[in-house]
């Protein structure tokens, strides 16, 4: 019996002795000469688990890259510039020659019993470059009678108009149409 008073621990069983002729593996103690050094308390036979340290090699220098040629990147920062200074002078261009829009409109249109014709408006916004043209035309048959090119622009930009021209015999009734051009 033992002496757990609970029964439960019986001692483990006595090994066989030790017989080394027999064969089949060895039961025993190990024989002849250590192949290692013996192990220091708390060492492990299999070794650290750490890493081997890095061995280092003689080897070629890495190699350098080519110095990068920048010249695509100033061309094209350079063209990039002169795209916007050209967009900024045609924006700037475009500004100062345009101004108010032109209105035109037409207030008398007549023609009296000789064949005089008479057509008189106004202008607003209209520049020192502006022209204006008016056209007599024959209501029934729409067949221009007669132009006349307004020559007194004022170059504030408003004003009257009056334009004059001769119609034949035969024309009874005309519209005007006041036509401008930028010269």
């Amino acid at each position: 019996m033992s002496d757990d008073p609970t029964g439960q621990f019986t001692p483990p069983p006595t090994p066989p002795p030790y017989n080394p002729g027999a064969a089949g593996p060895p039961t025993g103690p190990p024989t002849g000469p250590p192949t290692s050094p013996p192990l220091a308390w708390g060492e492990s036979a299999l070794g650290s688990a750490g890493v081997a340290p890095a061995q280092t090699f003689a080897s070629d220098p890495a190699p350098v890259e080519a110095k990068k040629s920048r010249a695509g990147l100033i061309v094209g920062i350079l063209v990039l510039v002169a795209l916007l200074a050209g967009a900024a002078f045609a924006g700037a261009a475009v500004m100062l020659n345009s101004g108010p829009d032109l209105a035109l409109t037409v207030r008398t249109c007549q023609i009296e019993a000789d064949g005089s014709l008479t057509a008189t408006g106004s202008y607003t916004g209209a520049s020192d470059s502006t022209s204006l043209v008016v056209k007599f035309i024959e209501v029934t048959t729409k067949d221009l009678v007669a132009s006349d090119k307004v020559t007194e622009i004022r170059s504030t930009g408003n004003g009257n108009w009056e334009g004059t021209g001769k119609a034949g015999d035969s024309v009874q009734q005309v519209t005007c149409e006041i036509t401008s051009t930028k010269s």
